[in-house]
């Protein structure tokens, strides 16, 4: 048996991959000619590839569930397949909501604003990341891991 403190000394909330983009976006134009929006347009163009990243993730748990029900449980499993769109969905309204909590401390909250966006961007690929290492441990989880796409 795994302890919890064990459990919480292998799980990391943001890791260095979650950032390494954010910061490299920010370091290549940091120049003081560099217009805001090439990062901007960095930090866009990084999310996007998270937001696909994150879709995968969801889809081949969507499919694992389809594909190999729950001991007891007939094909389709409509109940687990239920729960996870009701967690992505409200995953997705905590996302924006952890992100609008940022976004706060801002001096101009406003997304048309390109620095505020930036922080915005960057806000929405860490939660983005962390999301997807989730649903990518559910598939790939050890024993402790508590995972809904545990079977047998």
């Amino acid at each position: 048996m795994i302890s919890c403190q064990a459990y919480a000394e292998d799980t990391v909330i943001v890791n260095d991959h979650d950032i390494s983009a954010i910061k490299d976006c920010w370091q290549k134009n940091s120049d003081d000619d560099t217009d805001i929006n090439v990062i901007k347009s960095c930090l866009r163009q990084e999310y996007n590839l998270v937001d696909a990243q994150l879709n995968k993730a969801y889809g081949e748990a969507y499919r694992y569930i389809e594909q190999v029900p729950r001991t007891g449980v007939k094909k389709p499993d409509t109940e687990q397949l239920n729960l996870l769109k009701k967690s992505q969905r409200a995953w997705l309204d905590f996302r924006d909501k952890e992100c609008e909590l940022i976004l706060s401390n801002e001096d101009v909250q406003d997304l048309s604003d390109p620095y505020s966006e930036s922080e915005w961007l960057s806000c929405m690929i860490i939660q983005t990341n962390t999301r997807t290492r989730q649903l990518q441990l559910y598939r790939n989880s050890e024993d402790f891991y508590p995972s809904p796409l545990t079977r047998g």
